[in-house]
This record gives C-alpha cells, structure tokens and sequence, in this order.
C-alpha cells in the first residue's frame, strides 16, 4: 500500500475546486502531483502555491507513472474525454460532479469501456455520505429496522433533480425498483423489491411541494423518521422523540475522498460506480415512460 497517492485534477475552472482543494489537502494521503486544464494559464496558477506541475496536455498528464488517480471536477467537461481517456490509460477516476448531466449514451459507452479494461470510475454521488443519511443508515440497522417507506418532497421533476431523488432512496433501501407509476402530475411513486422475500415492496414517492418543514419522511418496521437536511433529522421508536444536529460530523465530501482513497491503495469498500448512473437513467426512463402513458411501467429483472 503507497504512504501516499498521487492524484491529477483535470477541468479546474468550477466552484467545485474553492472546497475541493482543501479537503485533499486534509487528507493525509492525497498529494496533489498534476493539474490540467484547456486553459494552461489557469493550471499554471493553481499548480503554484500546490507544488504541483500543471500540464501542458491530457494525454501528459495521464502518461505519468507515478499517478495513482485522476479527479474530474466536470464529469460533461469536453463531453467527458477525460474520462475516456483515463479509462484507455487505466487510471482510476472520480468524477465530480455529479454525473447526472451526462446523456444516457456517454454513460453507456463508458461503462463499456470501464469494465473493458477493469478501470474504476466513481461517480461523486455526496448525497450518500451526508451525516444525516449515515444517521439514518445507522439507526436502520439498530433500533429502527428496515425502511418501508419514503415520502420525498421536492421543488420539481427536473431530471437531474429526480435523478439525486432516486439513488438518495435506492441508496437508503439497498434493493432494485418494481415498477413505477407517475401518471399524477404531482407525485412519482416507486415500488422497490424488499431483500427478505416475505414482506411486501417498500414504497417511495415523490411529491411536489414548496413546504421547508421537511425534505423527507421515512417509516421504519419500529418507527419513523424525519429528514430536515444533511445535518438534521428527527426520528422515534416509541413514545420518546429524538431530535439530532450533525453539523460537527465529517462532511459528505471528506467520506467521498476517504473512499476514493481506499480504493487507489487495494481497498475493496464500496463505493458508488457506473452501473448506479445507467440504473438511475434507466429509472427516469420508466417514469417518462409512465408520465406519458398514464399507466403502471414495469422493471425487468
């Protein structure tokens, strides 16, 4: 296992890189080696004060024996040619951010070429480290038990909205969609297979609405649960209430480098890959699908 890894950043110029940078840099065994982007100047500014060496192409940046990894910080940057490029040079990637803006077909072509040449490439889905959704992971596991439903309020069906919505649900119930109606204009619901065969489906739905009060609220086989936002929730098991603040928790970020990091030194943790994007498309597929339809669309498999 190396004392410390040698990553690359690629695509700079994103307001990503103001928190990015630090939370490497506090991660022990990061060392920022590289820096790329189409515009050298901007590389060459940021590699400076990091002691790193700004490259003069992609393909000088990937051809380093000494990278362990390579960080995207706009996974539609050059319609994801970092990506590509880093799969043919079999470098593990984590690409930030989220990958949802992506179309169906890059994701497809890529997923290809990943398992082709064995290549990891992590989507940066944070929505599954914040503190509150570890929390809730938690007390599943110990005084709630399994989840079975989801009601999620949110501001729009926007696709990539609807895209953080389903992985933040599939994420908290670890099992592959039933089917899916979406022919109300105001509520999406999912039904998701339940790992012990002899329990019904756990239900999700999605509603649209403008109240603040909450983003979430989850029943569980011994209780209930409220998802405020990623530091605060609410949840009971009986006839007492528990009301939890997270703020001084590890961030959602500094779990993700924890993971990537893991992975580039041998670690088998899992961790978020391709195969989660071309589900969660195929998903938002069905409901399209459902919406036009008005009728209940099926999952194969």
């Amino acid at each position: 296992m190396p004392s410390s890894l040698n990553v690359g950043l690629v695509g700079i110029r994103t307001a990503e890189i103001d928190t990015l940078v630090p939370a490497l840099q506090a991660q022990k065994r990061f060392v920022i080696a590289t820096i790329y982007d189409s515009c050298y100047h901007a590389a060459r500014e940021l590699s400076a004060p990091l002691k790193a060496k700004p490259a003069a192409s992609l393909t000088q940046m990937l051809a380093k024996n000494d990278l362990q990894g390579v960080i995207v910080l706009n996974s539609s940057w050059q319609r994801s040619q970092p990506i590509f490029m880093s799969c043919l040079y079999q470098i593990p990637t984590l690409f930030v951010p989220q990958p949802e803006q992506s179309d169906p077909f890059v994701a497809d072509q890529l997923l290809k070429l990943s398992n082709d040449q064995r290549t990891l490439l992590m989507p940066a889905y944070t929505h599954r480290w914040s503190p509150a959704v570890l929390r809730i992971q938690e007390l599943s596991a110990t005084c709630l038990g399994p989840v079975e439903t989801i009601t999620l309020y949110t501001a729009s069906f926007e696709t990539n909205r609807l895209t953080r919505h389903l992985d933040w649900s599939w994420n908290l119930i670890q099992s592959v969609p039933v089917q899916v109606f979406a022919g109300e204009t105001t509520q999406i619901d999912l039904m998701f297979h339940r790992k012990q065969s002899d329990h019904t489906p756990v239900k999700a739905s999605f509603i649209l609405s403008e109240e603040k009060h909450a983003l979430a609220i989850l029943t569980f086989r011994n209780g209930t649960l409220t998802f405020h936002d990623d530091q605060h929730l609410t949840w009971s098991n009986g006839a007492e209430e528990h009301q939890e603040e997270l703020s001084s928790d590890r961030s959602s970020q500094s779990v993700m480098l924890d993971l990537f990091g893991r992975r580039l030194s041998g670690g088998l943790v899992p961790v978020p890959i391709l195969e989660d994007v071309v589900r969660n498309q195929a998903i938002c597929e069905k409901i399209m699908l459902s919406r036009q339809s008005g009728q209940v669309e099926q999952f194969q498999g």
